[in-house]
């Protein structure tokens, strides 16, 4: 969705008539915790408003001079390669978004040994999610992730 009143709509205004699923939470729970982007109802509406300075104009604009502090030393990194290399998109964007993470929350850049520990961790998260995911649609019990070793 991009229309800006539909966002609001579904995000202010009528939140609750739009919840989160419960397949939603039990996939992205492992990662996220339970987060905004997992929660509904007064807990989803509590972490909403500690959020809410976050999104003020003048965070955004730290926030954008931070992305842009990220972008310039991912592309000082590609400089460091040769000509013709193959540069893997995944990884790039992934570190650069943990990059952009850590320089906001944490005020500190992400080192590359930081950000292979990140990529390592969210590719095995991926990988549990199809599980789940399969898990869910043939509604095999929740125990048989154990049982079959999906579960680390």
């Amino acid at each position: 969705i991009n229309d800006t009143k539909e966002v609001k709509r579904m995000m202010v205004d009528e939140v609750k008539e739009f919840p989160k699923s419960a397949f939603l939470h039990e996939l992205l729970s492992p990662l996220l915790g339970e987060s905004i982007f997992t929660t509904n109802g007064e807990v989803w509406k509590k972490q909403r408003e500690l959020l809410r300075p976050s999104f003020e104009m003048t965070r955004i604009s730290k926030v954008f001079n931070l992305m842009s502090e990220a972008v310039s030393d991912m592309m000082k990194r590609f400089e460091k390669y040769p000509n013709a290399s193959i540069i893997e998109v995944d990884e790039a964007m992934t570190f650069i978004t943990a990059d952009v993470i850590f320089r906001t929350i944490m005020s500190s850049k992400l080192d590359e040994e930081q950000g292979k520990k990140i990529l390592d961790a969210f590719v095995t998260f991926q990988e549990q999610s199809v599980h789940t995911a399969m898990r869910r649609m043939f509604r095999f019990p929740k125990w048989l992730s154990y049982v079959l070793g999906d579960r680390k």
